[in-house]
């Protein structure tokens, strides 16, 4: 696996569920770490790094640059973070079953992008005021294989960041390709907020057992 991660939470087996973190951009692989004990403390948790460094512990998974019309981004450094979510999504899966992935802010659109493309990995996806998926070129796995794949998705209607257009945005997106959607707002700015969290916490519950 080229990015680097890191483990915690219980140990990955036949009984225990793994949840992948993407983070947000200028935050680090342990940043999203704490949120599993607030939601299941059986998960086994991987959270992995992006690969681009803003500068000490700040990473991204592709650059941003703010200008009058909002964040302009380079879809070829999206497609190039694609590529390592899903082989590091893939290996892990490999060797755990499926996989919840989880992202926040710019680390929700990459979960969402890597839900769209090769679901075969996940038993579900979650975006938490996440970056609408479709910012680059991207091509849907098979209707099939999304059809009821399920996603929780979650933005603050006082998000300074990513207004709350950006939250009913990847809905769509997601409600379009066949995924089985449970979404929220919460009077919240770009963060998490603890309604927030007891509501995915009982998402979690409700999910089906682990499967291979």
């Amino acid at each position: 696996m080229k990015l680097h991660a890191v483990k915690s939470g219980a140990s990955a087996g036949p009984a225990n569920r793994t949840l992948v973190f993407l983070h947000g951009y200028g935050a680090d692989e342990h940043d999203l770490v704490p949120l599993a004990a607030e939601l299941d403390r059986g998960l086994a948790v991987v959270s992995l790094r992006g690969p681009l460094s803003l500068g000490g512990p700040m990473r991204a998974w592709y650059h941003l640059q703010q200008t009058a019309q909002g964040f302009d981004v380079d879809p070829g450094q999206i497609v190039q973070a694609d590529a390592l979510v899903v082989e590091a999504v893939a290996e892990l899966a490999a060797e755990r079953g499926k996989l919840l992935l989880a992202g926040f802010s710019q680390g929700g659109g990459m979960a969402t992008r890597a839900a769209l493309t090769h679901p075969e990995h996940l038993a579900g996806v979650i975006s938490l005021s996440g970056v609408e998926p479709m910012r680059a070129p991207l091509v849907r796995a098979a209707a099939p294989t999304l059809r009821g794949l399920p996603a929780f998705v979650a933005h603050g209607l006082q998000d300074p960041l990513l207004p709350i257009a950006s939250g009913r945005a990847v809905r769509a997106t997601l409600e379009d390709a066949g995924l089985s959607v449970t979404y929220r707002e919460y009077p919240m700015g770009h963060t998490i907020a603890q309604q927030e969290v007891e509501d995915l916490r009982a998402w979690l519950a409700a999910l089906p057992a682990k499967t291979a």
